[in-house]
């Protein structure tokens, strides 16, 4: 494939235009901690690129193993096309790609860490539990039901809480509520993209909120939702 070609690929299987999910958080972590009077424009933008990579290593990951249980049935009429399914890329590849996504983010930690301290170990902990176990084996955190639950987590608390102790460093209450609108967002999304996906995840035996509780129950969820964001605006 010519260049041009080969990006657009991989900018389809790594859901690009969805990592601004995870670099929001990022960016409103940094404008709380700049307010707060503590912002380092290097260690931001380092920790910032761990983010996103470690989001992009978790779509990868998402990706290869509803590939392998044969469970990407709408992804490609939904939100975005899947090379995945097209065979222009292979699952080593897609592998491959996860594995060099967390590498950066690892590294991004790690640089992190040096500089704050053992907080961020735990904060990486968890952080790379849910990235890697959100589909893969033995946890599989998105088939047990809990898929919802990590996306608020990890895209709102953990990337906005975590982002701004690396730059003060110290916990705050803040920067935890000021994420809470934003975790739900994401929670919505995935909420969106598993009421389509209904039918494929009740064969794969994925246990999503709209598997347990059906599409209607879903929707309803959402819409709720959104007459009180409309109530807030």
């Amino acid at each position: 494939m010519a260049i041009r070609e080969t990006a657009l690929v991989w900018f389809k299987a790594a859901r690009a235009p969805f990592l601004v999910v995870s670099i929001i958080p990022s960016i409103l972590a940094g404008l709380i901690a700049r307010y707060h009077g503590a912002f380092n424009a290097t260690l931001f933008g380092l920790v910032t690129l761990g983010v996103v990579m470690a989001h992009s290593s978790a779509d990868f990951i998402d990706d290869y193993f509803d590939f392998r249980k044969g469970n990407l049935g709408n992804k490609a009429k939904q939100f975005h096309d899947s090379p995945l399914i097209d065979g222009k890329v292979t699952p080593g590849q897609v592998m491959a790609a996860a594995i060099l996504c967390l590498a950066v983010a690892g590294g991004t930690g790690v640089y992190a860490l040096l500089k704050v301290g053992a907080p961020v170990l735990w904060m990486m902990g968890l952080g790379g539990f849910i990235v890697f176990f959100y589909t893969s084996p033995p946890f599989k955190l998105n088939y047990r039901g809990l898929g919802e639950t990590a996306l608020l987590v990890a895209f709102g608390p953990m990337i906005v809480g975590g982002v701004y102790f690396v730059l003060i460093p110290r916990f705050a209450l803040e920067p935890l509520l000021a994420s809470i609108p934003l975790g739900i967002f994401t929670m919505n999304v995935g909420l969106v993209s598993n009421t389509f996906d209904h039918d494929d995840d009740v064969k794969s035996g994925k246990r999503t909120f709209p598997v347990r509780f059906g599409q209607p129950a879903a929707v309803r969820v959402l819409r709720v939702r959104s007459v009180e964001a409309d109530g807030v605006n």
